[in-house]
């Protein structure tokens, strides 16, 4: 390279060695090299930090298998109250919305028509009475005068024939009498049944048409029933289990069934099942149960939307984990197994059912050995880890 006159030479070419571009630029890359190999270099060789995590062991728990399903609340008994006669409203008695006796006058309807039937019935059994005494008595003449000849065959005949005419229509005018107090009674409209009643669909003044007008409904409220449906694979379930002896059916003994509400936590509410259908319903692959439940403070309303957990079979130990512990891998699940030196084995398990957050472990684990439970995306097979022991998240709340 040539340089312009005027330019001052560099220190290479003062010391008397030629100046070159490329030499230069060789060594750069030179010392880059060495600071780069130098420091990194140094870090990566450090001792690695053990990941903190927290451990559960492994324990034994009292288990047992049920299943969960939904329903809804429906009382044992539900009248629609109609009059057995007709007639206009007069009153009604009743609080609407109350709790109601079997016997308690609900409605009154007119009822002076039908006493005076009653009394024009009454009237009809006395004036029949009054002619049986008269035709007894002339019967008794006719006897005595039958002896002497002094009447013929066919005038007793007829006597005595009075006689048995009458008896039978005293008889019917004694129905008559029963059928019109029966009428007289049917104005006083009476709850057939405990329970709570709602409102009057009829008020004062209107008429009622017998076996027609609804007037109220009352549904029963002790017991209480609930209806579900099971899906037909825990009814093969269950009926293997019947088979082997593990399970009793409703009809020999009260199987229990267990019920909570929307606004209670758990299934505070303990039944049996009193009913269980014959045949699947083929348009949904489901069998309709039934359970009953006391209910004397009245808690449970019918229609209710509630949730029912049938215990199947005896409890048994299990092994139960946290359920936030299992990891999948392509439909495996498996857990982190903390070993000796605190070093991590990913374990495969097979796992059962899921309870309140517990997942029960049929096969992959044994009691007393310690799984991560948290810090679970932080480690990897083969890592070393700084464990805590934690009690089994949702195990003392179960």
């Amino acid at each position: 390279m040539k340089r312009e006159s005027g330019d001052r030479p560099s220190c290479r070419e003062e010391r008397g060695f030629p100046y070159s571009p490329r030499i230069e630029w060789l060594g750069i890359w030179l010392i880059l090299t060495v600071i780069g190999c130098g420091g990194p270099r140094g870090v990566m060789t450090g001792p690695s930090i053990p990941t903190a995590v927290s451990v559960s062991e492994v324990k034994r728990s009292k288990n047992t298998d049920y299943e969960d399903f939904t329903g809804r609340t429906e009382p044992k008994e539900s009248v629609e109250v109609k009059a057995r006669v007709t007639g206009y409203l007069m009153k009604v008695t009743f609080e609407e919305g109350k709790l109601v006796k079997e016997g308690d006058v609900l409605y009154q309807l007119d009822d002076r028509t039908y006493k005076a039937e009653l009394a024009k019935a009454e009237g009809e059994v006395n004036r029949y009475e009054a002619l049986l005494d008269r035709l007894k008595a002339d019967l008794n003449r006719a006897r005595r005068m039958r002896v002497g000849d002094a009447i013929s065959r066919e005038e007793y005949d007829k006597t005595s024939g009075n006689v048995a005419e009458a008896t039978g229509a005293i008889e019917s005018a004694k129905a008559a009498v029963a059928r019109t107090k029966l009428d007289v009674d049917f104005t006083s409209i009476k709850a057939p049944i405990n329970g709570r009643i709602s409102r009057t669909l009829v008020t004062v003044g209107n008429l009622v048409t017998a076996d027609q007008t609804k007037l109220t409904t009352i549904v029963s409220i002790d017991p209480m029933y609930a209806t579900f449906d099971v899906d037909e694979r825990t009814v093969l379930r269950i009926q293997k289990l019947i088979k082997d002896g593990k399970f009793q059916t409703p009809r020999e003994a009260k199987v229990p069934v267990l019920l909570g509400t929307q606004a209670e936590k758990g299934h505070p509410h303990k039944g049996f099942i009193n009913f269980v259908d014959n045949r699947i319903d083929p348009s949904t692959g489901t069998l309709r149960v039934r359970g009953e439940w006391s209910n004397p403070d009245g808690d449970l309303t019918p229609g209710l939307f509630v949730r029912l957990r049938l215990p199947i079979g005896d409890s048994r130990e299990v092994l139960m984990v946290a359920d936030s512990a299992l990891g999948t891998d392509q439909g495996i699940r498996y857990v982190f197994v903390v070993g000796p030196n605190n070093k991590v084995e990913q374990r495969t398990v097979t796992v059962g059912a899921l309870r309140d957050g517990m997942r029960v472990v049929e096969s992959g684990l044994k009691e007393g050995e310690k799984i991560i439970t948290r810090g679970l995306q932080r480690v990897r097979e083969g890592s070393v880890v700084e464990p805590t022991l934690i009690p089994m998240p949702g195990l003392d709340t179960k």
